[in-house]
């Protein structure tokens, strides 16, 4: 739709937003599950690859007339065609594209951006190539005859990274999935979105909110959105960092539901969201994290993998 003359989209909130209005266990109970489907794949150095709210199915108890959804019971991921052995030399960590950028930490991005946009260097000027004696080729018993270092993995800074943390990629995902839930509008629309946020559940014997009137819409942007289609990893990159160091200050310009205002909830997010992948909270910790000891019912511990 057109605002005075402008290009805007409509996103509408459902149910889930009703829910975590109601129950402030809902969400967190939601990212324990997923940290726990994380640390599984992590155990055999498997990287999901493409976390984002469109792969992830929330189970929920049943709704009755007097409460809304009490616990989540299941969480499933499904969508592994981007999933990948983090060691596999050919289609291993940052040797494929990324589809849906926005949800990618910046050290893949970056790489990928470098190997897109290679650096074009000056080939080594013949005449100074070292020459072999009598033509130059040195016997193999030369003293100066040295053994041949096996050749560098392309990836091998990015493999550096990412060593006994395998983790770290997914993790990222799961912050900026948080991160979108907090915002209330999905991370990579660039263009100004008219928000219309879900009516708040009544607390009298499950009537909804006087006559189930939604509020008054808002305005909401993407936190990763980018305009521009040129350098569009590179853009997004500086955007995502920007974002991070000031990540506060950026969800308090959003009405949030009051999301943002939950200091355990800034503080998990913002251990998510390290710049630094080596530094990044593991699934471990994220479970272990006070937010997510909220969660009041575990009584499916395992996430289902669909």
């Amino acid at each position: 739709m057109r605002l005075n003359n402008e290009l805007c989209y409509t996103v509408k909130h459902q149910y889930f937003y009703k829910v975590i209005q109601e129950n402030d266990c809902f969400l967190p109970q939601m990212v324990k599950k997923i940290a726990q489907f994380i640390k599984f794949l992590n155990h055999f150095e498997v990287i999901h690859g493409d976390l984002r709210p469109a792969n992830l199915i929330v189970e929920c108890d049943d709704i009755n007339t007097s409460k809304s959804y009490q616990n989540v019971t299941n969480v499933k991921v499904f969508n592994f065609a981007s999933s990948f052995d983090a060691n596999d030399e050919q289609d291993g960590l940052g040797m494929r594209d990324v589809y849906f950028p926005e949800y990618a930490p910046p050290e893949i991005l970056e790489y990928r951006n470098k190997v897109q946009n290679p650096v074009h260097t000056n080939k080594t000027d013949k005449k100074h190539e070292p020459k072999d004696s009598a033509r130059g080729k040195r016997e193999p018993n030369d003293k100066h005859n040295t053994t041949e270092a096996e050749p560098k993995r392309e990836n091998q800074d990015l493999l550096d990274q990412y060593e006994g943390n395998i983790w770290a990629y997914d993790v990222w995902s799961l912050g900026v999935i948080m991160l979108e839930i907090a915002t209330g509008c999905p991370i990579y629309i660039a263009k100004k979105a008219i928000i219309i946020k879900a009516p708040e559940i009544g607390k009298d014997e499950g009537r909804a909110a006087k006559d189930h009137q939604p509020t008054q819409p808002m305005m909401g942007k993407g936190l990763f959105g980018i305009e521009s289609k040129q350098n569009h990893l590179s853009s997004l990159v500086v955007r995502q960092k920007l974002i991070v160091e000031k990540l506060k200050t950026s969800l308090s310009k959003c009405e949030t539901y009051g999301i943002a205002d939950d200091k355990q909830f800034i503080n998990l997010v913002t251990k998510m969201l390290e710049l630094d992948p080596k530094k990044r909270i593991s699934p471990q910790d994220i479970i272990n994290h006070p937010y997510c000891a909220r969660s009041e019912s575990d009584k499916n511990t395992f996430t289902n993998v669909k």
